[in-house]
């Protein structure tokens, strides 16, 4: 795993208050290190009596997909809802799929019985399978109508797999017009939601979800964010406590932070250390990465806010305030219906006044983010947003050397042991 910040600011003014943010991106190792560990998947099917018809037919469309999919060392589990959850196939490595196959053309529905205790269960199951086995998910497959008293023991199912490290997603295998109860259980179960509307969709579904598994660079990534002395540094959404997505080979994700500092002499000082907690996928093996964040002070730092009306210094504020709004969005994006409206509509004013100030190649990045934001699926608008951050930064840094800075953006470089740089070597 490899950890980068670069600050908004690169060179602060000595003698005057900081105020300013940072992008921390968290990159993992390429695909060609492919993960090498057997992994864990439970599928929980719903067998209510609303899922019967095509919404049953989906959710098996789902299951054989993703248990012909998964390698012979995988470990798979079936748990089925009822009046008591039922075990249908303990967790055991799919080294041979013809029991498999057939349990999934015999499975029926049933009278309804709570979901969450079918999921509870396969949680447990999945507890048991070996400590080397890694990531552990499990999937539930259902049409959301659950009933609201089921609502609060489905949370409390979902709080239960992210405390012992198994993530859970969902497919809707129920109709368009089920689209609330997707963004319901979006919110419930702390995790992806899919809706599908077709036997063939459904096989697509089960097989990339499957697939995916065996992509994973990074499960229980959980970051911890130390400040020293006369600093307040702090991510723009709460992370400390909470575990941030899996992280695909070859891909990154990134998380903004707030920087305020206390008056410095000119040099260079320690603004604080994150910590990044994972478990490593192609190991199985716990692990963590850690790196101080730097910044340097000097009489020839940024201009101050008394300078606003100074064109440059409205160039920088600008970017400021973008590399702001693009960060919180980055923190708090959620693949529910409010959560992407609401992310669209701010990414729509931020590529408007980034088009209008003349920075093009950032606002065409924004706008490729806000049309991801705004897909039908609602498809994933962070690798833009990043991208877009990275280029306003260097935006950021040019606008500065107009004003006489010479030092590039202050860039922390972490490792499985994190080290403070000399930004004078970068």
């Amino acid at each position: 795993m490899r950890l980068s910040c670069v600050a908004v600011q690169p060179v602060a003014r000595a003698g005057e208050t900081l105020v300013t943010q940072a992008l921390l991106t968290i990159q993992a190792p390429p695909r060609s290190a492919g993960a090498a560990m057997p992994t864990a998947l439970a599928l929980v099917l719903d067998r209510s009596g609303s899922m019967d018809g095509p919404a049953f037919d989906r959710a098996r469309a789902a299951m054989r997909a993703a248990m012909d999919t998964m390698r012979p060392e995988d470990y798979l589990c079936v748990v089925a809802s009822g009046r008591r959850p039922e075990l249908l196939i303990p967790a055991r490595p799919v080294a041979s799929r013809t029991g498999f196959r057939a349990l999934t053309n015999s499975v029926s529905c049933q009278d309804w019985g709570p979901v969450s205790s079918a999921l509870e269960c396969a949680v447990e199951t999945l507890q048991q399978v070996p400590s080397e086995v890694w990531p552990r998910r499990a999937l539930l497959l259902t049409d959301g109508w659950l009933g609201a008293p089921e609502h609060a023991r489905l949370r409390r199912a979902a709080e239960l797999a992210a405390s012992v490290g198994v993530r859970l997603d969902v497919v809707l295998c129920g109709s368009e017009g089920d689209l609330l109860a997707l963004y319901e259980l979006a919110r419930l179960t702390l995790g992806a939601c899919r809706c599908v509307n077709s036997t063939e969709e459904a096989h697509r579904t089960g097989h990339r979800w499957a697939e995916d598994l065996t992509q994973v660079a990074a499960s229980q990534l959980e970051l911890t964010v130390a400040s020293t002395e006369g600093c307040e540094l702090t991510p723009m959404a709460p992370c400390r406590g909470t575990r941030l997505p899996d992280l695909a080979l070859g891909s990154q994700t990134g998380v903004g932070l707030r920087l305020r500092c206390d008056p410095r002499a000119p040099g260079v000082y320690r603004m604080g250390q994150v910590e990044l907690a994972y478990r490593n996928a192609s190991t199985g093996i716990p692990a963590v990465a850690r790196a101080d964040i730097i910044m340097e002070f000097a009489d020839h730092g940024a201009q101050g806010l008394e300078d606003a009306d100074d064109p440059e210094v409205a160039r920088h504020l600008l970017l400021d305030a973008e590399l702001e709004s693009l960060g919180q969005v980055l923190s708090e994006w959620r693949p529910d219906r409010k959560s992407a409206g609401s992310a669209a509509s701010v990414l729509r004013e931020r590529a408007g006044a980034l088009q209008a100030a003349g920075l093009t190649e950032t606002a065409a990045m924004v706008w490729k983010a806000e049309a991801a934001a705004s897909s039908p699926s609602r498809d994933d608008p962070r690798p833009f947003i990043i991208e877009a951050i990275a280029r306003a930064a260097e935006e950021r840094w040019l606008a500065s050397r107009g004003r006489g800075q010479e030092s590039a953006p202050v860039v922390g470089v972490l490792g499985g042991v994190g080290h403070a740089v000399d930004p004078n070597a970068l």
